[in-house]
């Protein structure tokens, strides 16, 4: 698993006065690309030939003032507290076969890509004093594109398959908890998270008395995407200070999937 962390714990931050820029910032931003490709091939009497690509990837990316110990304080200006987590995964995995015999042919294919992980922003145990907004940002993208085909042909009989298979089970979490909160801007904890997959497998055979072939797509998407505002040691308090009443206040999750094949 690989760990991209940002974090401020069991510090305060003291900017004096709210009218300058000074700002706070806490960001974790993390991006994999991932290409394979591979193929097999046979000329034979009689042949058996496979492709076969695997991607496995574990990511977990945290951004967060917290204070475990004790209650610390947060001041800034007019640019503000932001703590942001932001992952990108991006794989795009190739496998092809193919046989050519003179008495029988088997050719088989597998793409598989499995992805997990979390993104998670989050403010705990915190006073905090913003001349500017306060913001707790997730953001988390995957998009895969898998390709698994197989071609067969024996003079006798033909038999091939292909089969491409993901999954994708990422947490995406933005967070306040227990957090006294006063800004002149707008308090902001939004959390998104977007999965897609592009998948296709196909098969063709051939045979001089029989062929077999068939393929298979699965697509799996799982996981939580929260957007909150909560309770911990302490109850959380957005704008209470009459100095500092705020503009907005907004807790949003967004989740958008989708999987294609064919």
């Amino acid at each position: 698993t690989d760990l991209t962390e940002a974090a401020i714990s069991d510090s305060s931050i003291n900017i004096v006065g709210s009218t300058g820029s000074a700002g706070t910032f806490v960001r974790a931003h993390q991006s994999t690309s991932v290409t394979n490709s591979g193929g097999a091939e046979g000329l034979t009497g009689l042949g058996v030939v496979g492709g076969f690509d695997t991607t496995l990837v574990r990511n977990t990316t945290h951004a967060s003032i917290n204070n475990p110990t004790a209650i610390k304080t947060v001041q800034a200006g007019t640019g503000g507290v932001e703590v942001s987590a932001w992952t990108q995964e991006m794989v795009s995995s190739k496998t092809a076969s193919a046989s050519l015999s003179f008495i029988g042919g088997a050719a088989g294919a597998v793409s598989a890509v499995d992805i997990q992980g979390e993104t998670t922003a989050t403010i705990s145990a915190a006073d905090v004093t913003s001349g500017g907004s306060v913001r707790v940002l997730a953001t988390d993208i995957v998009q895969v594109i898998t390709r698994a085909g197989a071609l067969s042909v024996g003079g006798i009989a033909g038999a091939g398959g292909s089969i491409d298979f993901v999954t994708i089970a990422r947490d995406t979490k933005a967070r306040m908890i227990g957090v006294h909160s006063n800004a002149l801007g707008s308090t902001e904890v939004t959390a998104y998270s977007q999965a897609l997959i592009d998948g296709s497998a196909g098969t063709a055979g051939g045979g001089g008395i029989a062929a077999v072939v068939g393929s298979a797509v699965v697509h799996l998407i799982e996981g939580s995407t929260e957007a909150a505002i909560t309770s911990g040691s302490r109850p959380s308090l957005i704008n209470q200070d009459a100095d500092h009443p705020g503009t907005d206040r907004s807790e949003e999750h967004t989740s958008e999937l989708q999987s294609l094949a064919y």
